[in-house]
């Protein structure tokens, strides 16, 4: 019996397309959803490896916490991305990040003065984690199951999503079942942002004969 290794990509051909037409007009907000195991993320994760380099992505995942941390998702990519803050590119904004990256306070500038209230420091800290993704020079930030994201990180990806200036793509997947009726990811979705590149993908489940290729190649071909 041959050993089973890892499905080649299968299918969606189509899909895969058209995320890199919309792509190809940045900024682009791409929403992909389908049912748990169905692919999406082998589909958004496809894209940047047959890029060939051209496309700088970070890649954030939300796990199935009942108390999901505040923007964890995000500052446990950039935690895998990079071992300290680029330097220079980030300004005196950056010290708002000292909270979220602690192990960084050496090479951070000083935390800034208490905001008047606490929308004005959340918005402070979305422009410093929109700056520091800038001098990562991050094209598209891919947040998989956002679904099970906390509150602050789908508020900060409407703050990318509704910027009307230079910043990454967004590619989101999520099961659209298991979003709550008053997630703030139903904003996002009802209304792409105006002068955006939209894209809505839901994934169907592979054809027989998909299905089959997709066993095939994980045992060698039998």
């Amino acid at each position: 019996m041959p050993e089973i290794s890892a499905p080649a990509f299968t299918g969606r051909r189509e899909e895969l397309a058209a995320l890199g037409r919309a792509l190809a007009d940045p900024p682009a907000v791409v929403l992909v959803e389908g049912e748990a195991g169905i692919g999406e993320s082998r589909l958004v994760r496809e894209f940047p490896d047959r890029a060939n380099g051209q496309v700088q992505s970070l890649v954030a995942g939300c796990p199935p916490f009942r108390w999901p941390c505040t923007l964890s998702p995000l500052v446990d990519a950039i935690r895998h991305a990079t071992a300290s803050p680029p330097q220079p590119g980030l300004s005196g904004l950056a010290g708002a990040l000292r909270p979220l990256f602690p192990e960084w306070s050496g090479e951070l500038p000083p935390a800034p003065e208490p905001a008047e209230d606490a929308t004005a420091s959340r918005h402070r800290l979305f422009r410093a984690l929109d700056e520091l993704l800038a001098s990562l020079q991050v094209s598209v930030l891919v947040v998989e199951d956002v679904q099970w994201a906390d509150e602050a990180t789908l508020e900060f990806l409407l703050f990318l999503g509704s910027a009307h200036r230079e910043r990454p793509s967004l590619v989101l997947t999520y099961r659209p079942e298991d979003v709550p009726g008053d997630s703030l990811l139903l904003r996002l979705s009802s209304r792409m942002p105006g002068g955006t590149a939209g894209l809505r993908l839901a994934l169907e489940p592979l054809a027989v004969a998909e299905t089959l290729l997709l066993v095939s190649s994980m045992l060698d071909g039998e």
